[in-house]
């Protein structure tokens, strides 16, 4: 979902007084052209992410970003490598969480989504 990559913000805005985002960044194309409208798209998406990151990640408590650069975004069959990777980065911040967890929260919640810049929001959608 282009509007919330990583949903810090609406989760703030919904109560949350803490929240440990998960990114996985990676390539949409590796090397050369794209190979079909599909990549020209997922590319499009990516970049546009990216240029919103700073958003939510100004919302994240705490930020895990398993490292998925040798991956491409169809590669089903890599799932046991992937989840691996997740594993591992979650491990290396498991210090950052506990550490996170065993303090109170610094600002109340109420203070925290206020203080934050207001977010351009989709328009709903009618029902059918």
């Amino acid at each position: 979902m282009l509007s919330h990559p990583v949903p810090t913000v609406p989760l703030h805005e919904m109560g949350a007084d803490r929240v440990l985002a998960v990114h996985l960044k990676g390539q949409w194309s590796k090397d050369g052209a794209p190979r079909h409208l599909f990549d020209v798209i997922g590319q499009s998406f990516a970049i546009a992410q990216d240029q919103m990151s700073h958003l939510w990640r100004g919302a994240a408590d705490v930020i895990v970003e398993p490292d998925v650069a040798g991956f491409a975004y169809d590669d089903f069959k890599r799932a046991g490598e992937l989840i691996r990777s997740g594993e591992l980065a979650m491990r290396q911040a498991l210090p950052e969480v506990r550490k996170w967890l065993e303090t109170p929260a610094i600002t109340p919640v109420a203070t925290r989504v206020k203080a934050r810049p207001a977010i351009a929001r989709p328009a709903p959608m009618p029902a059918d």
